[in-house]
Order: C-alpha cells, then structure tokens, then sequence
C-alpha cells in the first residue's frame, strides 16, 4: 500500500490523486472541512503512548481524527481554522509577510492565497515535495532580518529542538512590532514544569517518555513562562469559548486544546 502511495504521489497530480481517494473513501460518517470529502472513515493520528494519555497531552494522539483524502489531522485544522476566521487579511498592515516553518500543505496553500509574502522554510526541504520553494533553515539560527515578518506559523516543532529557547528568541527577532507568531506544542495540562532530556540513548525510550521518537521533551504550564523569556507577550486562544463547543465538534478538533499566540511586545 505505501509503495502504491509513494508511486501516485510521484505519478499524479495533487488534485487527481484527491479526486481517487474521495471516490474511495466515499461515505457519510464524516466530513473533512479542509477538503470537503465525504468519507466512511478517518485515521488514528499520533502514536498511543501511556505517557501522552496519563499527563493529557494536547495536540498529540487521537482517534479517528486524520482525513484520508487530503491527510489533515486536528492539529492542522485548527490552524487552518484559526488563520481563516480570526486574521483579517485586509487590515494594516497590508498585505501581511508570513513565515511558515515546517509547513503543512493545506495550510500552505491558504497562506500562499492571502499573504502579500509568503516565505516557507524547514531544515529538511526535501521533506516537502509538493511545496515549492522552501527556505532551508535552521530554526536557532534563521537568516532573515530582524522584524521580517508579520505572522509565523510555527507548528508542533518546537519539541524537536533542543536548544528551544534560541529557536523562541529567534523567532522573535524576525517578528515585526504588533505581529503574531502562531507556536503550537504537544503541551500536557497535568504538567506544572516542562520535561525534557537531551541525553536519552535510544528512540524507543524517548517514544515512552516524550511520546515520539524525534521529541526531547513535553511542555507543560510554564511553556508561557519559556515564551516570555524570549520576549514574547503571549496570549492563549481558546476555540471551545471563541467558536462554542458544537463547531469545534464539527470541526473536528480536540477538545481542550488551544492556540498559544505570542506577540511581540
């Protein structure tokens, strides 16, 4: 199945390859409000580790919850969400300058739509076939001028870094006054103190301590403290309270996770 996969993703356009799957998946138990397909079902996301479930982490694992035409997952769609209903695209300063780091392809393409620059960038382009034009950069050290941007997007990377707090001050400096840089982790409630660990030996032991092979850590309630420290004013948004319980329902979203906004101060 993978190599079938790997083969129409290199054989057929995005769109042909969306129409087949929505032909497949054809059903009426779910709705994928990124894409729009009707489907019979929808894909665990994330790994079930004990640890994810036992300190309630956010943003991490969770059942039916990937769309298997166009592969968007909760945490996407509430991005996709977010930059939809709740950034006026019109409003000074206009057009926007964004930079989107590890960028996911439906978010991508609706950024590409509505800001006046839009800059992508990964330390691993080739990771993102399908985007073109990616900036290869590393986080901690990012090559733009101070005050370049408007808007980050900065989506469940955090976590990899080890050196976290280069990459928030980094992120900062190129953010202009007034701007809003969008940093979303796998941040656990049951957590007074972030847990991180940059020495541990083997994946599978960093899979059950951190819920992921490739992650150092898991943020807990000082994750605003770590932002601030960068120089950020932070601001948390929550879609339960902003968009009512039933459309984040709809949505398909996890319940209880919000947005952490940090503005430059």
């Amino acid at each position: 199945m993978l190599q079938l996969r790997s083969l129409a993703k290199r054989v057929l356009p995005r769109p042909a390859r969306l129409a087949a799957r929505q032909a497949y998946y054809l059903g009426n138990r779910f709705r994928c409000p990124i894409c729009g397909s009707n489907v019979r079902v929808l894909y665990d996301a994330g790994i079930d580790v004990p640890i994810l479930r036992e300190l309630d982490v956010k943003g991490s694992f969770r059942k039916e919850d990937t769309c298997p035409v166009c592969w968007t997952h909760a945490r996407t769609r509430l991005i996709h969400a977010y930059l939809e209903r709740e950034i006026d695209w019109s409003k000074p300063p206009a057009p926007k300058h964004v930079l989107h780091f590890a960028p996911e392809i439906d978010i991508s393409l609706f950024l590409r739509g509505k800001a006046g620059e839009y800059v992508a960038s990964d330390l691993e382009p080739e990771r993102y076939p399908e985007i073109e034009g990616i900036v290869q950069a590393d986080i901690t050290a990012l090559p733009w001028p101070s005050e370049s941007f408007d808007i980050v997007v900065c989506n469940h990377v955090l976590e990899h870094v080890p050196e976290d707090g280069l990459a928030m001050a980094e992120l900062s400096r190129v953010l202009r006054p007034g701007g809003t840089a969008i940093l979303q982790v796998p941040f656990a409630r049951q957590l007074d103190a972030t847990v991180e660990d940059f020495d541990v030996p083997s994946d599978a032991e960093r899979l059950r301590r951190f819920g992921q092979e490739d992650h150092v850590r898991i943020y807990g309630r000082d994750y605003v403290d770590r932002l601030s420290r960068a120089g950020f004013q932070v601001e948390v948004f929550d879609p339960e309270k902003a968009w009512g319980v039933a459309e984040v329902a709809r949505l398909r979203l996890e319940s209880g996770e919000n947005i952490f906004l940090a503005k430059k101060k």
